[in-house]
């Protein structure tokens, strides 16, 4: 994947070394759907992520990287 270096820039609080981009057998959490720049999750229970939030009954993801390769790949 390639992902602009500004996005990884702004993904300040990702203390897990970019997994998601730089690991082809970690999973990223599952987005459902995309609404006013906010991942919905199904969250994966994998591990908990300083971008993850809950909002009432759903887990929303806030980060820059992640968003974008939901954007880009669709993945």
């Amino acid at each position: 994947m390639e992902i602009d270096k500004a996005i990884i820039e702004k993904t300040t609080k990702c203390y897990r070394h970019f997994v998601c981009l730089n690991n082809k057998k970690y999973k990223c959490c599952n987005v459902e759907s995309m609404v006013n720049k906010v991942c919905f999750i199904d969250y994966n229970k994998k591990g908990c992520c300083n971008y993850r939030e809950s909002i009432e009954f759903a887990d929303a993801c806030c980060c820059p990287l992640r968003m974008e390769i939901y954007n880009k790949y669709k993945k």
